[in-house]
């Protein structure tokens, strides 16, 4: 039994802290301060979006073991292929990756005005590198040392954000538009496309000491349920706390700065080392699972297993290096138009698997369906 609670913890924080990025800071606090006292409107989009779609997406994968050829079959070998390759470069060098840096340069500029983003960025992929090129031990510091830090930090900006309210909640969006505002900020956490790369981990990782299949199915419901909880939870404090002080804060149009503004009025000094802290680790635990990820699928499917596994990912860190420089603005700017059209489809590809299963499993009533797993 500790055993089994021990590996549910692993596998919450995994799920967690590969999924909470850039992107997870910032979009929430910025839902608050649009919705005003429309909140609950726009969390229910957010989190429909943010939270229960990317867990649709797991429980699909897990009905193909985590095997993203399997899975994109259905659309053909080599278009499931080419869709693959472009969501490995959505969520990897030319956007996710990239954004994260931004936004960690974001919250330490004050403490460091005379670096600039690129040098930030050099500085950012070195650092990034010397974690993944450590390939046995990145997924453990993830779940033991890195993600407790992380919801330490952020629980600390949340509830202080959470006690101080202020006397009156004002927004000029309508109930439908901070609904829809919230689903496209939720979509734009890219935490879907994350499901499909890292649901092969997650799944090798609770299959730790070899558990009958009865005991992998528990660990696995268990640790969705509990690492999905946990991005809820975070997600309705940092957008309350967006709700209650993203208006009284000058941002100077760069919303990235959002999180950092928040915790210096609220806590003060000290209060944008909490922040740095928050955003760091929620940037890094991110940037170590999709480097670690994006540099196994050029290692595997395109370089085919030759030269060793460094080039990797010194190739993704040096496209990731280029786009960065472009600012989170700009980055938004260039995956938003694509993400609008690519997330639907996904959506239904989904579905689709998840009823193709359901319905292979009532064919063959000698089958059995846990096995499917």
């Amino acid at each position: 039994m500790k055993e089994k609670i021990l590996e549910i913890i692993k596998g919450s924080f995994m799920l967690f802290s590969m999924m909470f990025g850039a992107g997870n800071v910032v979009f929430p606090v910025l839902l608050g301060d649009y919705a005003g006292e429309n909140i609950p409107t726009a969390l229910l989009g957010f989190l429909f979006a943010g939270v229960a779609v990317p867990l649709i997406g797991f429980i699909a994968m897990m009905f193909y073991k985590g095997d993203w050829r399997a899975f994109f079959a259905r659309l053909g070998k080599k278009t499931g292929f080419a869709l693959f390759a472009l969501l490995i470069a959505i969520l990897g060098p030319f956007g996710a990756i990239p954004r994260l840096f931004t936004i960690s340069y974001a919250t330490v500029y004050p403490y460091l005005p005379d670096m600039s983003l690129p040098v930030f960025s050099a500085l950012a992929c070195l650092g990034t590198f010397l974690f993944v090129v450590r390939k046995n031990r990145t997924f453990a510091l993830l779940a033991y040392i890195l993600t407790p830090i992380l919801l330490l930090s952020l629980g600390v900006i949340i509830v202080q954000g959470v006690l101080t309210p202020p006397e009156t909640l004002v927004t000029n969006h309508t109930g439908g538009e901070s609904l829809w505002k919230g689903l496209s900020l939720g979509y734009s956490l890219l935490d879907l496309i994350a499901a499909f790369l890292y649901a092969g981990v997650l799944m090798e990782t609770l299959r730790h000491g070899n558990p009958n299949q009865k005991e992998f199915i528990s660990r696995t419901f268990w640790s969705m349920i509990i690492g999905g909880g946990l991005l809820l939870l975070v997600y309705v404090g940092l957008a309350y706390v967006g709700l209650f002080h993203a208006s009284n804060v000058n941002l100077g149009g760069e919303p990235e700065e959002v999180i950092r503004a928040i915790s210096l009025k609220m806590l003060g000094p000290w209060g944008g080392i909490v922040a740095c802290v928050a955003v760091g680790m929620a940037c890094l635990t991110t940037a170590i699972s999709l480097v670690a990820v994006c540099s196994n699928f050029l290692y595997d499917e395109v370089l085919k297993r030759k030269g060793g596994y460094i080039p990797p990912i010194i190739i993704t860190l040096g496209i990731s290096f280029l786009i960065s420089t472009m600012g989170f603005t700009g980055i938004a700017k260039v995956m938003g138009p694509v993400l609008d059209w690519i997330h639907p489809g996904l959506i239904v590809l989904c579905l689709v698997n998840i009823g193709y299963k359901v319905v292979e499993y009532r064919r063959n009533a000698q089958g059995d369906f846990m096995k499917n797993i």
